[in-house]
């Protein structure tokens, strides 16, 4: 039991974390170095949630739910603190919120699927490898923001993250056009 709890609260410190770093850089002038820190201390909790609930046998279903919407949360929140900084353009929020509910759909689907068939799921979600690149991406996309807006002039940056941005959104579709086309053929 404390072993769940203990994940719970690893999991919950991420949304914290990404709210912090949505204030960092709304009110640090030199924001690049905390918004670093915080960004690896986010990360350490997911690897941390999901190697210690394996460990010590703490997995459940809203566990699994519960990681996967504050992973989400956290890349919604610090990518619209960005766009509202003008750091990000507005369209990767959308796309990162059709993942998401693409996600969360098409997994239910598959769920159901698989109980009508011989193959018994004990996941919750189904995952992909492409979708888990996207997401992954998703997750890079904050730090490579904060990093290139730091490093790099405005003009230069402005173009080079709308490509990164236009790429990862060709890459989001298709992931999901993929994941459609596959859960629309099992059987």
């Amino acid at each position: 039991m404390f072993w769940k709890v203990f994940v719970n609260f690893l999991t919950s410190l991420r949304l914290i974390l990404g709210i912090f770093f949505a204030y960092i850089i709304f009110f640090e002038n030199n924001f690049l170095l905390p918004c670093l820190i915080v960004y690896f201390i986010a990360i350490s909790t997911d690897f941390l949630d999901g190697k210690l609930a394996r460990y010590y046998n703490a997995l459940s279903s809203e566990g699994a739910i519960f990681d996967v919407l504050v992973d989400f949360l956290f890349i919604i929140i610090t990518c619209l603190a960005m766009y509202l900084k003008d750091m990000l353009p507005f369209f990767i929020i959308f796309v990162i919120f059709f993942k998401l509910i693409e996600f969360f759909i098409t997994s239910k689907i598959a769920k159901k699927k698989y109980k009508s068939g011989k193959n018994q799921e004990k996941n919750v979600f189904l995952y992909d490898p492409f979708g888990h690149i996207v997401a992954l991406m998703f997750y890079a996309l904050p730090l490579i923001g904060i990093l290139m807006f730091s490093l790099l002039p405005n003009e230069t940056f402005s173009i080079i993250i709308l490509i990164i941005c236009i790429i990862i959104t060709i890459m989001a579709i298709s992931s999901s056009t993929i994941r459609i086309y596959g859960i629309a053929k099992l059987k």
